[in-house]
């Protein structure tokens, strides 16, 4: 089975890093995505996930808007590349997809 995991904040790192590793163990092919929010790329790297920055935090509001619709692009063309049986995030970007 291949999994898309999309991770946008250091606890979510923490939510889903036991699964990845779970189901890669058990043969699942994982790709992770990220987004450069404080130390959620540094936990990935730490824990040994491998996975792509997809966004950095904005710091304003219209930022956070243009982030958003950014991210939502970059992940639903991850999605075309990778084509996974399963996503899941704490995300509204996949939501939308």
């Amino acid at each position: 089975m291949k999994i898309l995991i999309d991770i946008l904040h250091p606890a979510h790192v923490h939510f889903f890093r036991n699964f990845a590793r779970e189901a890669i163990a058990l043969g699942h092919q994982i790709r992770i995505t990220s987004r450069g929010k404080e130390m959620t790329t540094s936990l990935l790297d730490a824990y040994g996930l491998e996975h792509r920055q997809l966004t950095d935090q904005s710091r304003t509001t219209k930022g956070l808007a243009v982030e958003l619709v950014k991210h939502t692009a970059m992940l639903m063309a991850e999605v075309r590349r990778f084509q996974p049986d399963a996503t899941v995030s704490g995300s509204i970007s996949q939501a939308m997809l």
